[in-house]
């Protein structure tokens, strides 16, 4: 049977799944390009159809596109099968990188911001030495739970993380009992994907889960252009989050109050910002994020634009990064 002759899966979340993995994880279609088909060093991939059984991917080269379909190694729902994919086209290339096992101990723990600990952690004999902004690791609470934090900043064998409490969840729980000499398990890596910045105009927006994000942009500086940006909070007293970021003249921020859904009052505030940019970036809850995709792509044709989930509706908030989808 012939892709042709297969029925696509429809439906919200599987064009959702799709914008995703074209946004977020190319590198991903590409390994599997390379591991499963013939095609001679694609310069681009684009996840254009689902099925149950598999997918199809348009190779991309200077002149020409070819369409493959890649049978799922597993019968599973398209999110986990497109994973198992990418992770046998990583094995079959031997591009897995080692994951990351460490033992961190706590330097400092103290309050941030109201509602934020900041904890500074000693890595010890680990090395994470290609830290960027909006990297992130996940923390083990205990053997079998843990959540992804952002680093906030790295410097030399020292890292701190902002930890936004809230709710008694289990992420508020323990950074709150964390002491100067525990020990925290730390698992992994993964790194934020930016679009161009400097590109032109850019335009950053987010809310309480992505400030350790925001700040380390800022922080880090680099940008070519002027820089607006957009937070959207429900308590406003956060805003004191920044305060230890450095002023740049090029660099405007805004506070809105969030009231009704997530994004609602981010998408009200950039019809408002009277801003061309040539780059967008930003993070809201899943529901917020595909409104203020359709939003943006409209509102900025030309833009590239980067929209990111960090965390899970209805109500209330996973734990900082908690989702990084």
């Amino acid at each position: 049977m012939t892709a042709r002759l297969r029925t696509p899966l429809a439906g919200e979340h599987i064009r959702h799944l799709i914008e995703h993995v074209n946004q977020d994880h190319t590198q991903d279609l590409l390994y599997c390009l390379q591991a499963f088909t013939p095609s001679d060093q694609p310069t681009g991939a684009t996840l254009t159809a689902l099925y149950a059984d598999g997918a199809d991917v348009t190779a991309h080269a200077p002149g020409r596109a070819t369409t493959h379909f890649l049978a799922f190694p597993d019968a599973a729902s398209p999110q986990v099968a497109l994973r198992a994919l990418a992770s046998e086209a990583r094995k079959k290339l031997g591009v897995d990188a080692p994951k990351r096992q460490a033992t961190w101990t706590v330097h400092a723990n103290e309050p941030w911001a109201g509602a934020y600990r900041r904890l500074t952690l000693d890595l010890g004999t680990d090395r994470w030495e290609t830290w960027q902004p909006g990297d992130c690791a996940r923390f083990m609470f205990t053997a079998d739970e843990g959540r992804p934090y952002t680093l906030r900043r790295l410097t030399g064998q020292r890292a701190v993380i902002d930890v936004f409490t809230h709710d008694a969840t289990a992420g508020s729980v323990w950074a709150s009992r964390l002491q100067p000499g525990d020990e925290v398990q730390v698992e992994g890596e993964w790194h934020e994907q930016f679009p161009d910045f400097t590109a032109g105009e850019v335009v950053l927006f987010g809310d309480e889960t992505s400030l350790p994000t925001l700040a380390g942009l800022l922080d880090r500086g680099g940008f070519t252009s002027s820089v607006t940006v957009l937070v959207e909070l429900t308590d406003l007293q956060l805003a004191t989050y920044l305060d230890d970021v450095p002023a740049r003249e090029q660099v405007q921020v805004t506070w809105v109050r969030r009231e009704g859904p997530p994004g609602e009052a981010s998408a009200r505030a950039l019809h408002q910002l009277g801003v061309t940019p040539a780059a967008v970036w930003g993070v809201s809850s899943v529901s917020g994020a595909r409104l203020l995709k359709r939003e943006l792509k409209a509102e900025y044709p030309e833009a590239e634009v980067r929209v990111k989930a960090y965390w899970r509706d209805p109500e209330r908030h996973a734990d900082t990064d908690a989702s990084k989808v």
